[in-house]
């Protein structure tokens, strides 16, 4: 056994005030199972601050924001897992002068879900404005915000959500399963999926913390 554990953050945001999961789907079990692994979740702060990471190596991250100030200084950290494909939260200028790899999760959101929504959106419009069929519910436009003069702005037989309706259970616990792998493969010194800021795995600081991780948890 390693003489230290690697440590898993969760920002506090995948906690409810009453203690319970923000999203139940999100199976952390490989989390709490893994021998060498501890998780932990942290204090509700946003942005998040750095003296709240000084002793992980992990970050899991929900909403909160991830910003220069996030950084610790103990040099520890070494990959923020966002839960969900946007990382507007996160500053990636400050994960990569860290040395810090920031993970998405490509899987859990699907582009051809989208880019079908779109075509069928298109095709709707004028059956819509015939009243060829009652009405629609859409979630995904070709241009996102709609131009205030679209046509399908004007139709009382529409209702449109906010790019949202994406997120089912089904896709809470694809994004948490992508993020636990992504930790999970950091742990054992090989390269996660999904790295936003690439150049990153090229720093020296990077691969000395991954080969320090494939020495210790390796398999």
């Amino acid at each position: 056994m390693p003489d230290r554990p690697f440590r898993v953050a969760l920002s506090g945001d995948f906690r409810k005030p009453d203690g319970s999961p923000t999203y139940p789907d999100f199976d952390l079990t490989p989390l709490g199972t893994t021998p060498g692994l501890e998780m932990d979740y942290l204090e509700q702060r946003n942005p998040l601050t750095a003296d709240q990471l000084e002793d992980f190596d992990a970050l899991i991250l929900l909403t909160h924001r991830f910003d220069a100030g996030s950084v610790p200084k103990s040099g520890r950290l070494s990959v923020v897992a966002r839960f969900g494909v946007g990382y507007d939260t996160v500053d990636v200028k400050a994960c990569t002068d860290a040395g810090i790899a920031l993970v998405i999760t490509p899987d859990g959101v699907r582009r051809p879900v989208a880019v079908s929504v779109i075509t069928l959106m298109l095709a709707l419009t004028r059956v819509l404005q015939e009243r060829r069929i009652a009405g629609a519910g859409l979630d995904v436009l070709e241009h996102e915000p709609p131009d205030a003069d679209d046509p399908i702005l004007k139709l009382d037989n529409v209702i449109l959500a906010p790019h949202a309706l994406c997120w089912t259970d089904q896709c809470f616990a694809g994004n948490g399963a992508a993020d636990v792998k992504a930790v999970l493969e950091v742990m054992r010194g090989r390269e996660p999926r999904g790295v936003v800021n690439r150049d990153v795995l090229e720093t020296p600081v990077w691969k000395k913390r991954l080969a320090g991780y494939a020495a210790r948890f390796g398999s």
